[in-house]
């Protein structure tokens, strides 16, 4: 295995699963009623299609393989920490642009359907998911990022040039 490919490997074996439960507990707080409330009112009805959560695993797969082809180059310039967060950064920054476009995709499916979705909760919907990517960044980076991070590093033996 080329020694590039070792880091997707690692994101994808690791970050793979862990944002399948990840996402699996965001579905599960549905059935509370704060956050029952705040779906219906922001619009975040759309990600219960089980297509938007087809969508939003294809582009968290494609975003760790494509992240974690980089993280040697980041390693041979960075300390394994901020490797970490850059890593985390890069996956989340892609996942937040693909659920914004799932989201506003949906949004105009009700629309086109002909249902009548709340128009101005629609910048607290994506203040909402940007605020839980931003608190998934920080939690990430310390915690599974910080692994497939250090296992790739064991693996290819690199030490940070800064």
């Amino acid at each position: 295995m080329e020694t590039n490919k070792k880091g997707a490997v690692y994101a994808l074996a690791l970050g793979l699963p862990a944002g399948l439960i990840c996402c699996s507990l965001f579905l599960s707080l549905a059935n509370y009623f704060p956050f029952s409330l705040l779906l219906k009112v922001s619009s975040f009805r759309v990600f219960w299609h089980p297509a938007s959560w087809v969508a939003v695993v294809a582009v968290l797969g494609a975003s760790l393989w494509y992240c974690g082809l980089h993280i040697p180059k980041w390693l041979q310039k960075h300390d394994v920490l901020r490797t970490s967060f850059i890593f985390t950064l890069r996956v989340n920054i892609r996942l937040l642009v693909g659920m914004v476009v799932i989201y506003f995709g949906g949004i105009g499916f009700r629309m086109f359907t002909g249902h009548k979705p709340l128009l101005a909760a629609i910048p607290y919907g994506i203040m909402a998911i940007a605020g839980l990517l931003a608190l998934g960044t920080l939690i990430a980076t310390i915690t599974i990022s910080l692994a497939i991070v250090q296992l790739t590093k064991n693996k290819l033996k690199i030490t940070p040039g800064v």
